[in-house]
């Protein structure tokens, strides 16, 4: 089993991403709330770290395991990443108004939260590079049901994946888009490299 305060951190902070979606969600009075992505990554995020506490509290687990909470991390990451170059910032909590704390702990904290869980706990030694393609389902499968379902209904749930913020419409989208991916695989492939190196010598 992980020591307790790995595991008391886990709980404390999946509970806290957990509540930070639901207030947001409460604040959000819109039905298109779990087409965010950052949404989607916070629930992912608090889902991941309570799994992490209560059940899969050992420091090996499952493979499919390790390719879950890969995504939960590098989703996260991505998240503060993109907030912080293409949306609002380094916003500061204290001072702004039209943001809660509920979207500083999405978008600044749980970040921070995930890769210091990745730092100290990281995946199995295991773990092959090629898992880093698994990691790109989900941001795919995102990516792509929103360009297809934009086209439909001209709504997208952020600026740079839609085709009329650019002068060059869909070039554009796809530029921006195919960044976020390769951000995606550098992440994930730094991951696992990480984890690769600093389990080895205990398997020796």
């Amino acid at each position: 089993m992980l020591p307790t305060w790995i595991r008391a951190y886990r709980l404390i902070f999946g509970l806290l991403a957990l509540v930070a979606v639901w207030w947001n969600w409460q604040e959000f009075d819109d039905p298109r709330f779990t087409s965010f992505f950052t949404h989607q990554s916070s629930a992912l995020a608090g889902v991941v770290l309570l799994l992490g506490a209560l059940i899969y509290a050992r420091v090996q687990n499952p493979p499919w395991w390790d390719v879950i909470r890969g995504i939960a991390v590098i989703a996260m990451l991505v998240t503060g990443i993109v907030y912080a170059l293409l949306l609002d910032g380094l916003y500061n909590p204290f001072t702004g108004s039209d943001h809660t704390w509920a979207s500083s702990v999405m978008h600044q904290l749980m970040p921070i939260v995930m890769l210091l869980d990745i730092l100290i706990v990281p995946l199995g030694a295991r773990t092959s590079r090629w898992v880093a393609a698994i990691f790109l389902v989900y941001p795919l499968s995102y990516l792509g049901w929103f360009l297809w379902h934009g086209t439909k209904d001209e709504w997208y749930p952020y600026d740079f994946i839609d085709h009329r913020t650019y002068d060059n419409g869909y070039a554009g989208v796809c530029i921006t888009c195919g960044m976020l991916i390769v951000l995606f695989v550098v992440i994930g492939l730094l991951i696992i490299s990480y984890s690769r190196l600093r389990r080895m010598p205990s398997m020796a």
